[in-house]
């Protein structure tokens, strides 16, 4: 970055460094004065607002360039990506004096996969930023590249992000849309009775339906992994409206209290019910299916507790054939109404819950490896730049794993929406329909990944979508 700075001066540009470190932001190195708090993106627009009142129309670079710190913890997926949300927080914010932005590129280094979280908020900010018509572009470059070049590059191809410079070789990666190959009948998977699926991220939804599936073919020992604390009974059988089971809730916490509960004790204590039943309907499920339930209960953010979970899976059943990293919560905000708590909490479920799980499964000799990830890690969508940023993440470590364990089977799947099942609630699911754009069923989700990973070989990762849902998210539309 510096090497850029450096470089940029020499170019007869005016040249203006803003920098983060954990203590804060500091402009034109400005040591004299208090840093800005990292997540304070109020007092940095004011900063800029005020440092480049009158200023002609600025090009904003974030160069993250240099290479894997020493230091592996999950915390370092954090940035780039959390400064990039508050940087453009604090660009997009109403002031006296608006700072006039012509473009924002993202220059990354491409020997980590944390540098990947930045490039899923950049193709987010590309559909937030359509309206302003900023172009928001992303190049990655190797360490030998020239980051004067890789501007160029930007500046030749806007709104792109899989633009990637090797030395003096320009490319870009692009997905290759073909129709759904049928794996052959015959083909199966490489499991049986005695193998044991890890299903990481809470045994519900669409990660719920793929472990019926398996559990259905092969009668394997499902055990899932989720934040829910569940003892393997369902609260209040027989209520599944929603209304009739909060009242059901109301009603017990004002006995045990004495007086109404508080609405965010409520909440939290309808949605554990929920959770709960959910869990209870997938152990029955697997169960009816010829296969085994078993439920943990772990933070999947906290690294002990994940090596801690691992540990007595192995200890229990003596072998852990195939995972699937289920991890992830949606809070969809456009980018002035999202807190950096929320941006915080749905990047880390997603992206450190996987990270301390690469690191716990190290010595593990799996057999299938799966990232549920999103097509939204290849398109963007507004309103999602903690969800694009984590699942771009669970891309970049298959690509990371599958290099570092071939006997593995690594494929991080780019799910489009399941209609049926998953987190698209029922007003996607409704303005899908107006759209014409077709879901995913849940039996032809499961036989779709069933099949993929039936074949000899597997991709690093795998965009399943109908062709209106993709050029609908490419061009900003959905």
């Amino acid at each position: 970055s510096q090497a850029l700075a450096r470089a940029l001066q020499a170019s007869a540009h005016t040249l203006h460094q803003l920098t983060w470190q954990d203590a804060g932001w500091r402009l034109d190195q400005a040591a004299q004065v208090a840093p800005i708090a990292l997540d304070d993106a109020a007092a940095l627009a004011h900063a800029l607002a005020t440092r480049f009142e009158g200023s002609a129309p600025t090009r904003v670079v974030l160069a993250s360039l240099e290479g894997a710190p020493a230091d592996a913890a999950a915390a370092t997926l954090d940035a780039p990506a959390l400064p990039l949300f508050v940087l453009a927080k604090a660009l997009s914010r109403p002031t006296d004096t608006p700072l006039p932005i012509e473009a924002l590129t993202v220059l990354l280094n491409a020997s980590s996969p944390r540098h990947a979280a930045a490039r899923g908020v950049a193709r987010a900010l590309s559909h937030e930023w359509r309206a302003r018509g900023v172009p928001v572009t992303t190049v990655t470059l190797s360490a030998d590249a020239d980051p004067l070049r890789a501007l160029s590059l930007a500046a030749a191809h806007p709104g792109r992000h899989d633009l990637l410079l090797q030395g003096q070789t320009a490319s870009e990666r692009v997905a290759d849309p073909h129709p759904e190959l049928e794996a052959p009948a015959s083909e199966a998977m490489e499991l049986d009775a005695d193998s044991v699926l890890l299903l990481y991220g809470g045994g519900v939804g669409i990660a719920a339906e793929v472990a019926v599936d398996l559990a259905q073919r092969y009668h394997l020992q499902v055990v899932a992994v989720g934040r829910t604390a569940w003892q393997g009974e369902c609260p209040y059988p027989g209520l599944q409206d929603p209304g009739a089971l909060q009242q059901a809730v109301l009603e017990d916490l004002m006995r045990q209290a004495g007086r109404p509960p508080e609405p965010a004790l409520l909440r939290q204590r309808v949605t554990q019910a929920q959770r709960q039943q959910e869990l209870a309907r997938t152990s029955r499920r697997v169960q009816e299916a010829g296969g085994r339930f078993s439920y943990l209960s772990a933070d999947l953010t906290d690294a002990d507790a994940v090596q801690t979970t691992v540990q007595t899976v192995l200890r229990t059943h003596g072998r852990i054939d195939m995972v699937i990293h289920a991890a992830g919560v949606v809070e969809d905000r456009g980018l002035a109404a999202k807190p950096v708590d929320s941006f915080t909490r749905v990047f880390r479920t997603k992206a450190h819950s996987a990270w301390h799980l690469r690191e716990a499964l190290r010595e593990v000799p799996l057999k299938y490896m799966v990232f549920f990830s999103s097509l939204v890690s290849h398109t963007g969508n507004a309103g999602q730049t903690d969800y694009c940023a984590g699942n771009e993440v669970l891309n970049a470590l298959a690509t990371e794993w599958a290099d570092a364990a071939p006997d593995t089977r690594v494929l991080s799947v780019l799910w489009s929406v399941w209609h049926e099942t998953g987190l698209a609630n029922r007003a996607v699911q409704q303005h899908m329909a107006r759209q014409g754009m077709t879901g995913i069923a849940n039996a032809d989700g499961t036989r779709r990944l069933h099949a993929e990973l039936s074949r000899a070989s597997v991709p690093d990762w795998l965009l399943i979508s109908c062709p209106r849902m993709l050029e609908a998210l490419q061009a900003g539309t959905a």
